[in-house]
Formats: structure tokens, C-alpha cells, sequence
């Protein structure tokens, strides 16, 4: 049976295989159904079906409110694993200019 807790670890997995498609460069149409076949195996891996998830998805859409929690979940999830941007990193881990200057946090 799908429930939030479900919903929110399929879908912070399915997001995740997304971001690595998209930053490959994988066609969308080729992204589009790795996609369905993923959502079908880790629907399997959670012992529900695919069928079982768009359900869910549906009844939860009917409250906006809730569909918006459960996608702020997801959001936070995926930010916590996804590994940092390149250019994030390099400029957070990049020394200071002038020796002696420290960028400011925020």
C-alpha cells in the first residue's frame, strides 16, 4: 500500500535518476521511459505497483496542501543527497582572493 512515507521515497529516488539523466544529456524522449521502467522496479522494490503510485498521486492531488508537503519532503530529501554543483563546490572551497580577504557568509 502506498502511503506518504512511500510516495516520498519513490519519488525522492525517481527525481534523483532524473537530475542524472538531465546532467548526461539523455534525450527526453529515452529519459521519459527509463523513467517508467525505474518507477515500475522501485514501486516493486517499496511492494506496491505502478498502478498503486499514480492512485496515490491522484487522491493526494486533491489536496493541494498535502501534495505540496509531501513535494516539500521530497525537495528537502533530494537537496540533502544530491551532491553539490560543480561550480557551487569550486567556489565554496576556492581560496580567497588577496591572501588575506574572507568572503562574507549570506
Amino acid at each position: 500500500m502506498v502511503n506518504d512515507s512511500v510516495y516520498v521515497e519513490i519519488m525522492t529516488r525517481l527525481v534523483l535518476v532524473k537530475d542524472s539523466m538531465v546532467s548526461i544529456n539523455l534525450p527526453y524522449w529515452s529519459q521519459q521511459h527509463e523513467l517508467d521502467s525505474l518507477e515500475t522496479v522501485i514501486a516493486a522494490e517499496e511492494g506496491v505497483t505502478a498502478d498503486d503510485l499514480f492512485e496515490f498521486a491522484r487522491d493526494a492531488g486533491r489536496d493541494p496542501a498535502r501534495m505540496g508537503r509531501l513535494w516539500e519532503v521530497i525537495r528537502l530529501r533530494v537537496d540533502s543527497i544530491r551532491p553539490p554543483d560543480e561550480e557551487e563546490a569550486e567556489t565554496d572551497q576556492a581560496p580567497a582572493r588577496g591572501g588575506t580577504r574572507r568572503r562574507r557568509a549570506g
